[in-house]
């Protein structure tokens, strides 16, 4: 299949190639858990750290690019609770590197 982004064919699936599953929507096209893991797995836990941006967001505990992350204490990878507030805390971006905690 050739790697076609537009022209003939770009509507269909054929016509586009596409590696796995869109994360934001979980929709599965034809090559989509082709290397591993089902990818609705991943999009439900990205779907999870969005949705704790934003009820912090709501509840004022961040605002947009003020530097700060909302942190799973337990992370979403050990079986952490994805709505808990419990289970959530705001900690400076510079606290450790991004994907470290």
């Amino acid at each position: 299949m050739s790697s076609l982004i537009g022209g003939a064919g770009a509507g269909s699936e054929e016509g586009i190639a596409c590696h796995g599953a869109n994360l934001m929507t979980g929709k599965h096209t034809a090559n989509s858990g082709a290397w591993g893991a089902p990818k609705n797995e991943e999009a439900r836990k990205l779907r999870a750290r969005m949705r704790a941006r934003y009820h912090a967001e709501k509840a004022g505990k961040v605002h947009k690019f003020d530097g700060k992350d909302i942190d799973h204490k337990t992370p979403l990878s050990k079986g952490g609770a994805e709505d808990a507030p419990s289970n959530l805390r705001v900690k400076s971006r510079k606290s450790e590197p991004l994907g470290m905690g």
